[in-house]
């Protein structure tokens, strides 16, 4: 799940030190969750887009329960995405690829552009 060609994985170690870095988009999964598998296909379509000008990372909740807990990740999916650290946008469940597009386009500004 979430190919590691386009996805970080992340961890209590390295997490920090990943969203401190330009823009992230932190997908919080669990390999039990079938709405996250749905959204998978949708993520790999974003990663495509916008790598390497954002950086992909994702978060298996199974094996990383505190970092969720951390980050207060209370319904899978979640979606996080960070510029240097700050959350700017906070998006759950099962979303539109244009939605997610759209969400984006309005955390990040309009310097961003899709491949």
């Amino acid at each position: 799940m979430y190919d590691s060609t386009f996805f970080k994985e992340l961890h209590e170690a390295t997490f920090a030190k990943t969203i401190a870095q330009g823009i992230t988009i932190v997908f919080f999964w669990s390999t039990t969750c079938t709405i996250c598998q749905r959204l998978e296909p949708i993520a790999h379509s974003l990663a495509r887009s916008y790598s390497p000008q954002i950086t992909f990372a994702k978060v298996n909740i199974d094996d990383y329960p505190t970092l969720a807990r951390e980050q207060n990740v209370q319904f899978l999916p979640t979606i996080k995405i960070f510029r240097r650290g700050l959350q700017l946008a906070r998006i759950v469940g099962l979303k539109s690829e244009d939605l997610l597009r759209d969400a984006i386009k309005e955390a990040v500004g309009p310097a961003l552009s899709s491949q």
